[in-house]
């Protein structure tokens, strides 16, 4: 029974964007009138099951291109009439790449894994390989959200985050808000750092709002990875909605 109220409480908190540990996305929602969310590297749906937690009842476009989590995936949004599945990856080209597939399936990468990351956390190895498609979201787009009009682009691609946006770069200019998966240490080579990431997305014409720790040394407690949301500089953007 407690538990049961607890996560009501939870949920109500995450719905007004309240909960301390978490991001105030329903709130970010709210004040950018968001109405479709992009979700690169979605796995198995992780992303678009909290995002309903949270009451967002707009539109998802989840894609990934691992055949196992794609499945997984599906069996999540087949009941949603708002969540779509799209069974490739986004990148800077149109292709078939080869993707590294971890021992710890949601660490798979395009690219190999650095010396750090290992040393770290051994179960990252990569144990097998799967040749996979990627598309530019500037070529996909307007199949996939062009008729909405305030979208968030969330891109968790261990690593191919600047590669994803370099693929974007036809239709930033219709994205409202940006959530990066960024390494402080870098954990895959050929990876950008987040200080460079971050310089890199403000002359995009975003601005940070949030930081979100996340993978870590479990010895040192360094902090290696973070999530880092963005909202397109507001000064004279009428999308804005003030809280009341």
């Amino acid at each position: 029974m407690f538990s049961r109220i607890q996560r009501s409480i939870q949920n109500q908190l995450l719905r007004h964007g309240r909960c301390i540990y978490h991001y105030p996305i329903a709130q970010y929602f709210r004040q950018f009138e968001i109405d479709c969310v992009l979700d690169v590297g979605a796995n198995i749906g992780q992303t678009g099951e909290e995002l309903r937690r949270t009451g967002f009842r707009g539109h998802i476009a989840s894609f990934e291109p691992q055949a196992k989590a794609y499945a997984e995936l599906v069996k999540h949004a087949k009941n949603d009439v708002e969540w779509s599945t799209y069974p490739y990856g986004l990148g800077h080209e149109n292709s078939s790449k080869q993707l590294n597939i971890s021992g710890m399936g949601p660490s798979s990468s395009f690219l190999d894994l650095s010396n750090e990351a290992i040393s770290a956390v051994p179960g990252l190895r990569y144990v097998d390989t799967e040749q996979v498609q990627t598309r530019r979201l500037d070529e996909v787009f307007d199949e996939v959200c062009g008729r909405y009009k305030n979208i968030y682009l969330k891109i968790d691609t261990q690593g191919y985050e600047k590669f994803v946006i370099e693929g974007a770069k036809g239709v930033l200019e219709r994205i409202t808000g940006l959530q990066l998966e960024l390494s402080l240490v870098v954990q895959y080579q050929g990876e950008t750092p987040a200080e460079e990431m971050i310089a890199w997305i403000r002359t995009l014409g975003f601005s940070p709002y949030w930081i979100l720790p996340g993978h870590r040394n479990l010895e040192t407690m360094q902090l290696y990875q973070m999530d880092v949301v963005f909202f397109r500089d507001i000064q004279n953007d009428h999308r804005f909605v003030s809280q009341n």
